[in-house]
């Protein structure tokens, strides 16, 4: 790992938000990029339509795929039932 790589790891590190690893917050980033705040709420076939219209790769499909057929509020909600880490509540 070059001496560059290494900062850009730390860096990330810290601003990782509480209750999430850098992975949670890359996918929170790739998943919320195709979806737009007009889109919410949303159910699971629109937000595989729109992301298939919008062509996101292959890996965000497959997420969207194993979702529930539900409404969903937002891209918080559709980490969650990923089972994927989100940001805790600040108090």
């Amino acid at each position: 790992m070059t001496q560059r790589q290494r900062a850009f790891d730390d860096a990330h590190e810290v601003g990782t938000p509480p209750g999430m690893t850098p992975q949670d917050v890359d996918s929170r980033f790739e998943l919320g990029r195709w979806f737009g705040k007009e889109i919410w709420p949303a159910d699971r076939a629109t937000l595989l339509d729109k992301a298939e219209e919008l062509e996101a790769p292959e890996a965000v499909l497959v997420q969207l795929r194993t979702l529930p057929d539900r409404r969903f509020t937002n891209t918080q909600e559709v980490m969650v039932t990923l089972g994927l880490g989100v940001e805790e509540s600040r108090p």
